[in-house]
């Protein structure tokens, strides 16, 4: 689905994170594990802001400091980008990610500690995770003397409101330790930042022009996913396309002609699990595959745009999301119903099974031959 807005919501599965990202709002990620304390972070970004002519937004994090560049956008695959993120004691993995997958922020706390007890699965425990505050305002949190661009002071704001509103969000350390709740939290997140992206549209003044001349901007719609299905890229053959799922398996739109063992001619589509076909035209194969693999497209900022199901959630979100009990709690309070749902269900049986008084079968009322026993 191409986005209508430019940033992307994502949720990572396996670190259990709720992340933003932009094409080109620079994001500077210093780090305390790699020797720089958050005073000195801000001096550094201050001296380079002042030497450069720009303007950054600054934001203390759990483990670190964030600084955003609020004057001027930036183009995460140029090597003009990676130096200036280099001077600036930027994390080294996060200008490899960067690169790659545009300028990514964490939005919600982190459920494991590090990438070691990520592969042994021991999560970081409620107390820790619900204290934890991601990110919020330093002081001075503007270092510079340029002037600022109001759409990227806004995306800013933006963030520092996601952040806020999923912390606010009940009971989310059990949300994000269960499967079953992370399409509706990421749905709940999406509708709240689509909401509050169309309040700053809606607002007259010189705000709203700015985040429509920054929307013109050649490279502000330019986000990067990650094995985009509607990506399609040219085989040897010019004519045949490819693209990649979301587990990262290869599909390939081909053109075959009318053969004596494969008589029917036309476009078809192969993935290691179907092969489909054939169809008039490549647009034709296009679309099936977009309806066949639907589920694997991305799941961005543009779901919010899908009208949420009039249903309420299952109720064993609902129950997540509204009763304060701890994940052990919780799995003894499910299964206490479910042996209580086992012996209604084992009494409704005996109830049903009983024969109804005056309908008992004596010996002595059976007619010879094996017929049906006689009313009196």
């Amino acid at each position: 689905l191409p986005p209508t807005l430019p940033f992307l919501l994502t949720f990572d599965p396996r670190p259990r994170i709720f992340a933003i990202s932009f094409a080109n709002l620079l994001c500077i990620d210093i780090d305390e594990k790699d020797g720089c304390d958050k005073a000195t972070a801000a001096a550094v970004v201050e001296r380079y802001a002042e030497s450069h002519g720009l303007t950054f937004r600054l934001l203390e994090t759990d483990r670190g400091m964030h600084a955003y560049c609020t004057s001027r956008t930036f183009d995460p695959r140029e090597s003009e980008t990676w130096e200036m993120m280099r001077n600036l004691k930027c994390d080294l993995y996060y200008i490899a990610f960067s690169t790659f997958r545009g300028f990514s922020y964490r939005l919600s706390p982190k459920f494991f500690d590090s990438d070691e007890t990520i592969q042994l699965q021991v999560q970081k425990k409620k107390k820790d995770f619900d204290h934890e505050f991601v990110q919020r305002e330093w002081s001075p949190k503007i270092v510079g003397a340029a002037g600022e661009d109001p759409a990227l002071v806004s995306m800013v704001h933006l963030t520092l409101k996601l952040t806020r509103y999923i912390k606010s969000i009940p009971n989310l350390w059990l949300q994000v330790s269960w499967n079953f709740c992370w399409d509706w939290l990421l749905r709940d997140i999406c509708n709240f930042a689509k909401n509050e992206y169309m309040k700053l549209l809606e607002q007259p003044g010189p705000k709203t022009l700015a985040l429509h001349l920054w929307m013109k901007s050649s490279n502000t719609m330019n986000l990067q996913y990650m094995n985009d299905l509607m990506d399609w890229q040219p085989c040897k053959k010019p004519q045949h396309l490819r693209a990649k799922t979301a587990n990262g398996k290869t599909i390939v739109i081909y053109h075959h002609e009318a053969t004596e063992r494969y008589p029917e001619s036309g476009w078809y589509f192969v993935h290691a699990e179907k092969h489909r076909g054939p169809f008039e035209s490549q647009r034709a194969a296009k679309n099936a595959v977009a309806e066949t693999f639907r589920s694997q497209m991305p799941k961005n900022v543009e779901m919010a745009l899908i009208k949420a199901p009039d249903a309420c959630p299952h109720w064993t979100v609902w129950m997540v999301r509204h009763v304060d009990l701890e994940g052990a709690n919780l799995v003894r309070l499910l299964c206490c119903l479910m042996a209580c749902f086992l012996v209604l269900l084992m009494v409704s049986l005996v109830i049903t099974t009983r024969p109804e008084q005056g309908e008992s079968v004596c010996a002595d009322s059976l007619v010879p031959g094996g017929s049906m026993p006689q009313r009196r």
